[in-house]
């Protein structure tokens, strides 16, 4: 998780982000104070089912939702501000960083695919837009000491009282 968490992070430099962060439900408190940059981003990992193959080595789908926070528009008309060039600013940079995660190529030539995007659409002073994306199949092994086979007929009980 953590070479993911890094790879969109160092993606998301060449973006209009200003704060980077693991989610915790940040936005919860959003409307008394904002306390980092706008817009920012911050990353949720979903639990990941895990199937364990040969040699203690495991795969998944690790699946992560950003959580893109940007302040929504004023809609009070102001001379020679286009109000519709702010709402799609905003739709351009859901596609940019989605742009940035999708070309991210990761060790095991996997890429990020997008599953789901949805917008806010609530009157609140913060827009809190999610992006969900899958990355491929991650393989974790392990390394285990593994011992030579042992055949349970040559091993002698030293402490009688267990057998």
């Amino acid at each position: 998780m953590k070479q993911i968490y890094t790879s969109i992070q160092e993606a998301l430099k060449e973006s209009e982000v200003k704060h980077f962060a693991l989610w915790n439900e940040d936005t919860s408190q959003l409307g008394k104070v904002v306390a980092f940059g706008l817009p920012a981003v911050f990353i949720e990992f979903m639990p990941i089912r895990w199937s364990n193959l040969s040699n203690g080595a495991r795969q998944g789908d690790i699946n992560v939702i950003l959580h893109l926070v940007s302040k929504r528009i004023d809609y009070t008309p102001i001379e020679g501000c286009d109000i519709h060039k702010i709402e799609l600013d905003r739709l351009d940079l859901l596609d940019q960083i989605t742009d940035l995660l999708t070309s991210i190529q990761r060790a095991n030539g996997g890429r990020a695919m997008l599953l789901e995007t949805n917008l806010d659409h609530s009157p609140r002073e913060l827009f809190h837009d999610t992006l969900t994306f899958v990355f491929g199949t991650a393989q974790v092994s392990t390394r285990h000491n593994v011992g030579q086979v042992v055949n349970l007929g040559q091993i002698q009980v030293t402490d009688k009282k267990y057998v």
